[in-house]
């Protein structure tokens, strides 16, 4: 008894419906391979004491064994508890990735609602407009000479709106931002990205009453030595590269802003314009070599002012200059008042005139000397040193810079008046509005060089790309619509196309990739790959090449047949039977075995077999009309005495392995709706050659009688003489009149019945098994859509008619196929039954090596009996032979998806009596389990593509 209170709570509903299923038997028993050592001391352990299984799976750092252990209560039965860890392990690890999933879903809804937002020119165009009054703002206000009062304040709050503005931005494109080809998000982190967070962090310098921003604050440059002056100059070349940088990060905007102007004017026609299925592809490069432009631009705006941080900067010394004369004039201005004449000197004053004729006829405008005052008194004695002045002051106090000395003591200590920290004040208006232009045409420019080089590339890419891959697109179309893809132009959105929507390249990498696919699968010449037969053994290479011939490749011509059609199923049921009685009054067993894969037709005794063919003869829901018809029930019964008469008392090739066939092709039909698209005619010859399709086999296969010159192989030159004289023993009994169950039909629907049964019955030769698996796959690979879109009908609801066309199209192929799958069906049933018919199928072999060896001809692999291993050659023979085709079939015909998850049961039953039997290495042990456990992935995916009854 096993209870498991909080583990499974914390897995969550999901995990304990998981759980649930596993329990019913729904789900395949791969998790629950078991090693030698496992089964006596629990799951392997690595060095830290996690199981293998559990390893890769951790809650919170700590190991989920000792979850297990300390939430679940399981008896001391290692056969019950290593499963039920892996059970547990698998719950967690699903719900842990489905809860991601979740989350992701949510992300992309999100960003799904939000884009058009984002993308829409309302949008766009208020940050256009924001992005241009950020880098013309100030150089418009540093233009027109505004007062820093009140405009700076307005100024102020515009910028910090713009900054919140563009910080949205950056987040809202981070939500809806589209995903690349590995699936991660293409605009987090990217070089745009990087350039959007810078520019909109420099919004900092826009604003006058941050700190570090230099608007509305006077430029201070004290000019004591030498070494302080070459630091302001340093700092100064910083400052203009900084500039230049901001303005660069922020153009990084427009390259988004430009692309809603270029659809606005049209940009994107261009000579794409008449071909509508080519301007998605124009759309794209364009946009992607025009940001490439885009990023080489800001780089070199970046990059070049970089390069003169270390050069001798340039820069007028001429104020620093002035400044220290000023202050030894106006010291020996001090000095001469205090000699003989009247205390007054006017060496500073012509200084300082000039000075001003020096600045008279350039920039900057001196306007200003100041802290030189005019009367100081030395000693007790007053001197009048003229020379300071007063101009107009700039409207804006960032164009003020204010030339400073440190020195206290230029009149002498003694000195009374004497201010301190003299200075010059200049005005920069028309140097830094000439700036201000320049950057504003540096944007400009920057802004010319995208649109012309963008507008270049369109034309150059319409011309040297576009024009001639539409011709290659137009054919990418129609091939794609024969193979049934998704063939829907690109939407237009809000941005002018939805890159959502499917695009010329990404159909043509589905079609190149359907195929390679395609390629790889008609190239393989066996059942196993280049690699797969590299890792095999000397033996397990024996034993595959006895279970299935391996020719080359060849594409078999399918013959088709009338057969019927929607209208002519529907007349069926209208039509009025011979007869309305049962023929079978008792049937062999109940109703819910014959209507599911768990008849056991071993069991049945003699009597029983009979009813169970006439029941699906004559009774059974996909009975054929022309059954009862134009078969009298006597000829009937007398042709099947004479069938059962002819299979011979074998351990497996016997009448019971026929009933079991046609039981196994009644269940095909049944299952896949076969009355709506496959005729009476043709259900009733497919249903002949399965309870026939053995008739006379001796007990050997084709290889023993090619080898021993058998007649059978000398009149069928070696090709398929078993399945040929099976087919001969069956017209042999239609022959004869009181037998012959086609005696009824006119010439042409006897000729096609014949062929069918021809078709089908020479097709169960072992040699047409991988070009029948390459066939399969291939029909799927073609028409997956119309396959998956089949899955999900329920019971009751009639075929798709796109599915419906392609069954009606090729029922030969299908027909070929139920017979073939239903011939090697055994290890798609319960254990219990593949067990029984493993057993005796090798028994067969093991009988025919024994003549052999009497013979004196080579004993092929599977017929030693004193070296093969049951279990073992179970697991090749479904691993390489009936799962790949099984594979397909289920793609094909979803109902059938039970076969798969049965087989990958017995594939671990098998495995597990092998481990007991043979006690192999555990490498081996290993590459075994990952063979299963991939099959079990394929028999889960094939079952969820099924909607729930």
């Amino acid at each position: 008894y096993v209870q498991v209170p909080a583990l499974l709570m914390m897995a969550g509903p999901l995990g304990m419906a998981k759980s649930a299923s596993n329990g019913s038997g729904d789900e395949p028993a791969a998790v629950a391979l078991q090693s030698p050592s496992a089964s006596s001391s629990g799951a392997h352990r690595s060095s830290n004491g996690c199981s293998e299984t559990s390893k890769a799976l951790q809650l919170q750092g700590v190991c989920i064994d000792e979850h297990i252990e300390k939430h679940v209560h399981v008896e001391k039965s290692s056969s019950v508890q290593t499963p039920l860890r892996v059970q547990i392990s698998h719950t967690i690890s699903h719900n842990i990735s489905a809860r991601g999933s979740v989350l992701k879903q949510r992300s992309l809804k999100l960003g799904r609602r939000i884009r058009p937002f984002v993308t829409g020119r309302s949008f766009k165009g208020t940050v256009i407009g924001a992005l241009i009054i950020a880098l013309l703002g100030n150089p418009f206000l540093e233009i027109a000479d505004l007062p820093d009062d009140p405009y700076n304040n307005i100024l102020d709050i515009i910028m910090v709106l713009i900054g919140v503005l563009f910080a949205v931005e950056v987040v809202l494109n981070c939500i809806c931002s589209h995903r690349g080809e590995d699936g991660r998000l293409e605009y987090p982190f990217s070089f745009f990205f990087w350039m959007d967070v810078l520019g909109t962090l420099s919004m900092v310098f826009e604003v006058s009453w941050m700190p570090m921003s230099p608007v509305g604050k006077y430029v201070d440059d004290h000019a004591d030595n030498a070494e302080s002056m070459g630091t302001q100059l340093f700092d100064s070349v910083v400052l203009r590269t900084a500039r230049l940088a901001k303005v660069g990060a922020r153009v990084g905007r427009i390259h988004r802003g430009l692309q809603t102007l270029w659809s606005m004017l049209g940009f994107y026609k261009g000579a794409a314009q008449d071909s509508e299925s080519m301007r998605g592809l124009s759309h794209q490069l364009m946009l992607s070599l025009s940001s490439k432009v885009s990023i080489l631009t800001i780089i070199f705006v970046f990059a070049l002012p970089l390069f003169n941080l270390y050069d001798s900067p340039e820069r007028d010394w001429s104020g620093a200059t002035w400044v220290m004369w000023l202050e030894q004039d106006y010291t020996r201005s001090c000095i001469e008042a205090r000699g003989p004449g009247n205390g007054t000197s006017l060496t500073f004053e012509d200084t300082v005139g000039k000075m001003r004729s020096f600045y008279d006829n350039k920039p900057p405008r001196l306007y200003s000397v100041r802290n030189f005052p005019k009367h100081i008194e030395v000693d007790g004695v007053a001197l009048h040193i003229p020379g300071e002045f007063e101009d107009t002051e700039p409207k804006r106090r960032q164009n003020v810079q204010r030339q400073r000395t440190l020195r206290h003591d230029c009149c002498g200590k003694q000195a009374e008046g004497c201010a301190n920290d003299p200075e010059v004040r200049f005005d920069f208006t028309m140097s830094y509005q000439r700036e201000a232009a320049m950057d504003v045409g540096m944007f400009l420019f920057m802004v010319l060089i995208m649109v012309v080089s963008s507008y270049d590339i369109q034309r150059t890419v319409n011309r040297k790309v576009v024009l001639p891959l539409e011709r290659i697109f137009e054919k990418v179309r129609t091939q794609a619509k024969k193979m049934k893809l998704d063939t829907n132009e690109p939407q237009a959105g809000a941005d002018g196309y939805d890159v959502d929507a499917i695009s010329e390249t990404k159909l043509l990498e589905t079609i190149i990739a359907k195929m390679a696919e395609l390629t790889e699968l008609m190239s393989q010449q066996h059942c196993a790959n280049d690699e797969e037969l590299a890792k095999m053994d000397a033996h397990t290479m024996g034993v595959l090449n006895d279970l299935v011939a391996m020719p080359e490749i060849r594409r078999t011509l399918h013959s088709t047949c009338s057969y019927g059609s929607r209208s002519a199923f529907a007349n069926h049921r209208r039509s009025r039977l011979q007869s309305n009685e049962d023929v079978v009054t008792e049937l062999p067993t109940n109703m819910e075995i014959l209507e599911s894969w768990s008849l056991d037709v071993l069991q049945l005794k003699d009597d029983q077999l009979n009813q169970l063919v006439l029941w699906i003869f004559f009774d059974s829901h996909v009975k054929s009309f022309t059954t009862r018809s134009l078969t009298p029930l006597s000829t009937f019964h007398n042709f099947h005495g004479k069938v059962r008469a002819s299979y011979n008392k074998l351990p497996y090739h016997c009448y019971s392995h026929a009933c079991d066939v046609l039981f196994t092709v009644y269940r095909e039909l049944s299952l896949t709706h076969a009355p709506e698209w496959l005729g009476d005619d043709a259900r009733y010859a497919l249903l002949v050659a399965a309870l026939c399709h053995d008739l006379g086999h001796p007990g050997f296969n084709n290889a023993f009688l090619v080898e021993s010159e058998n007649e059978w192989a000398v009149r069928y030159n070696d090709k398929s003489p078993l399945e040929n004289m099976h087919c001969v023993k069956l017209f042999d009994i239609c022959k004869e009149r009181e037998s012959d169950i086609f005696s009824a039909m006119d010439k042409e629907k006897r000729r096609e019945v014949r062929k069918t049964c021809i078709e089908t019955i020479l097709h169960t030769d072992m040699e047409h098994h991988l070009s029948m698996v390459q066939e399969m796959a291939a029909l799927y690979l073609n028409e997956t859509k119309a396959c998956d879109q089949a899955a999900i009908c329920g019971k009751e609801e009639p075929l798709p008619q796109e599915y419906y066309n392609i069954l009606v199209k090729k029922p030969m192929v299908f027909m070929k196929l139920f017979l073939h799958l239903a011939d090697v069906s055994n290890p798609l049933k319960p254990f219990s039954m593949c067990e029984q018919w493993a057993y005796r199928c090798l028994d067969e072999f093991f009988s025919q090596g024994d003549k052999e060896r009497e013979l004196g001809l080579p004993i092929g692999n599977l017929n030693d009996k004193g070296k093969v291993n049951k279990p073992g050659s179970q697991h090749v023979f479904i691993n390489f032979v009936v799962a790949p085709l099984a594979k397909p079939a289920v793609q094909i015909f979803a109902p059938l998806h039970e076969l798969t998850s049965e087989m990958v049961k017995n594939l671990t039953h098998w495995r597990n009596k092998w481990v007991d039997e043979t006690h192999p290495p555990e490498d081996e042990i290993i590459k075994r389990d990952g063979e299963i456990q991939r099959w079990a992935k394929e028999a889960a995916e094939l079952r969820q593509r099924v909607r729930p009854p």
